[in-house]
């Protein structure tokens, strides 16, 4: 299998001719549509990494240079946040805004998120965020 492997190949090549060496036949690989479930997901973490990326250079610049962009980020972190509040419930805006703003404590801990019986809820990722956020969604329905 090694000798049929090609870097120049693109990652999607190189699976098809590794699915073909293992099957022993050459088979065709069609990549699945993306449903608009699916699209707003990935939409969706974009946004929210989006933002965690733009916090983390706001604290790196202040922090190695001493320049504050709270008052020049501002405006950009209001427009997101009314977006956000368009977009969903008051209650998954305070999911959102803890796992953006709340969830690490001042030593850099990660704190748990907690459910109404004092189960912690899994919030690792954006995709947990997303999960959490649709499962809100179900719940109130």
């Amino acid at each position: 299998m090694s000798k049929d492997f090609n870097p120049e190949n693109s990652h999607q090549e190189n699976v098809k001719i590794a699915i073909d060496n293992i099957i022993g036949e050459t088979t065709n690989l069609k990549k699945k549509k993306k449903n608009d479930a699916d699209q707003k997901r990935i939409l969706f973490k974009k946004i929210i990494e989006g933002i965690v990326s733009a916090e983390e250079r706001s604290i790196m610049l202040d922090e190695a240079f001493s320049i504050d962009l709270n008052k020049h980020n501002s405006l950009f972190f209001e427009v997101i946040d009314n977006f956000l509040k368009y977009n969903f419930t008051k209650e998954q805006v305070r999911l959102i805004d803890f796992y953006l703003y709340d969830r690490y404590s001042a030593d850099g801990s990660v704190l748990d998120l907690m459910d109404e019986n004092k189960n912690v809820v899994k919030l690792d990722t954006t995709d947990d965020l997303w999960y959490l956020i649709k499962a809100m969604e179900t719940n109130a329905k």
